[in-house]
């Protein structure tokens, strides 16, 4: 069993099952010292952005820490385009029981542009993750300005 912190799309249960991994446990889970951006270059859409994390000093990420099968996490790398669109690395995730050692995808720099802004379907996917969020985390996300697409 290995830890996986999902701040994006993956906080969605709905998502990771359709993505073909089984859920151990899911859980409260918060990347310290990381401020949420949507920086990601979209592969199809101009001026679309996915979910990315970058170093802030003060600022948390709330999210998803689920405990999944070893072999999980290959299928999350295909999904998530690691290593290329997005680089796998070990991170320190405060829960409710201290702090566990997780994987999080971190957009590599050459799919990251400034300007852009996330679609109202992506965010869906984050706004899933409602259970495992603070109440102002979640009015957060929603209040988040969108693409039309």
């Amino acid at each position: 069993m290995i830890y996986y912190f999902a701040y994006g799309s993956n906080m969605s249960l709905n998502r990771m099952n359709e993505r073909g991994c089984k859920i151990n446990s899911s859980n409260r889970g918060i990347l310290q010292d990381h401020k949420l951006v949507f920086n990601k270059k979209s592969g199809k859409f101009r001026n679309t952005g996915f979910a990315n994390v970058i170093p802030n000093p003060g600022t948390d990420v709330e999210g998803v820490l689920y405990e999944i099968d070893d072999s999980d996490i290959l299928k999350l790398d295909k999904w998530e385009g690691s290593p290329n669109h997005y680089k796998r690395i070990v991170k320190n995730i405060l829960t409710e029981v201290g702090i566990k050692e997780a994987y999080v995808y971190i957009a590599s720099s050459e799919w990251i542009s400034e300007g852009l802004k996330p679609s109202k379907s992506y965010i869906k996917y984050l706004l899933d993750g409602k259970l495992y969020l603070t109440q102002s985390y979640f009015n957060y996300l929603r209040n988040i300005e969108t693409t039309t697409q």
